[in-house]
């Protein structure tokens, strides 16, 4: 059995969608096509990751307070991981938290209800996941359209493959997000859940 695995395997998958061309590496490219997909291949990921939390990528860590205080303002500073991507919750209890700003890589916080007795904070957070053999299904599917969308036009110079790639990518992310739901009995905040549930 065939194991998507590896980044020139999700590159590969999109290249089913528009052309019979593959690729070998693009890690090391040096091919246009390879060049090409080099140039996307994380664009598209970190794109996918910012607008769905999805649990492959849920993270969890305990942020300290920053001794620095705010130029101005009356929120609290905490330093963000190295691998951050889109905040989750916070607090032992997952608190959704709306008064939240991220900044550089400083998150800010208005709750007080949320801080342990030391002042850290407890985070969920999308990480800057890229472990591909741990892809969901569905993110992989929507991952490979999506990105052949991106590169679509390049090869193909066809506006409509890129619309139709598009398009099935969006379903493929809703079918993946369905999904995803019934494994996280959490309430977390989804940019894309009301965008998702629209289309």
């Amino acid at each position: 059995m065939a194991f998507v695995d590896s980044k020139t395997d999700i590159a590969n998958l999109a290249l089913d969608l528009i052309s019979s061309t593959k690729v070998n590496s693009i890690d090391t490219p040096e091919t246009e096509n390879e060049r090409l997909i080099s140039r996307w291949y994380d664009v598209v990921r970190i794109f996918l990751l910012e607008n769905y939390a999805f649990n492959f990528a849920t993270k969890r860590a305990v942020l300290p307070r920053l001794l620095t205080a705010p130029i101005f303002g009356d929120e609290i500073p905490y330093a963000l991981p190295s691998d951050y991507v889109m905040f989750i919750s916070a607090g032992a209890k997952h608190t959704q938290i709306k008064q939240h700003k991220v900044e550089g890589d400083v998150l800010y916080l208005n709750d007080g209800l949320t801080y342990e007795q030391d002042g850290s904070l407890p985070l969920r957070y999308t990480s800057d996941f890229e472990t591909v053999s741990k892809f969901s299904g569905g993110f992989t599917m929507a991952f490979s359209n999506l990105l052949g969308a991106a590169i679509c036009f390049q090869i193909t110079n066809s506006r409509s493959s890129v619309d139709v790639l598009k398009k099935a990518a969006l379903e493929h992310l809703k079918m993946a997000a369905t999904q995803d739901a019934k494994e996280s009995p959490v309430q977390i905040i989804n940019r894309f859940t009301n965008y998702l549930q629209r289309q």
